[in-house]
């Protein structure tokens, strides 16, 4: 069980972001449920698997669907942070930090409730998160 180390403060009521409705990007649907910045995740059961950044973890929670009539593969690391000028990678650990995996399959009409994590300066005001349905897919943003 991985857990923050750190995280900012919940932002006030006047101060909470609204995400939109699910997007679309070929045989899958997103759905962002929740962004957080932590200092760090460590793994209660291996402290091998412990992760600190460079900067600062930014955590986006979110929900994939798979839209399609049939089993499709889903590759999470495909996706992309940005601050309007400097796009981020998902952390290289994410997928043990995140307890998701490097791909995973979905059934027709399949949910999972996932996460991916990204290593960026501290303080960045990141603005979206780019999604792709699969690594050569145009990819659909989703502002934060």
């Amino acid at each position: 069980m991985f857990m923050p180390v750190a995280e900012t403060p919940e932002p006030t009521p006047a101060q909470a972001v609204e995400f939109g409705p699910a997007v679309l990007d070929g045989n899958f649907s997103f759905e962002v449920t929740y962004m957080s910045r932590t200092a760090g995740v460590i793994d209660l059961g291996n402290i091998y698997f412990d992760r600190f950044p460079e900067g600062e973890f930014v955590i986006v929670d979110y929900v994939l669907t798979n839209v399609s009539g049939e089993s499709q593969t889903f590759f999470p690391l495909s996706s992309t942070l940005t601050d309007g000028t400097t796009s981020y990678q998902p952390d290289d650990y994410d997928w043990v930090a995140t307890g998701s995996s490097a791909s995973f399959e979905l059934g027709p009409g399949e949910s999972f409730p996932t996460s991916i994590m990204f290593d960026v300066p501290r303080g960045t005001d990141v603005q979206s998160i780019k999604f792709h349905g699969s690594p050569a897919s145009a990819g659909v943003t989703v502002d934060l």
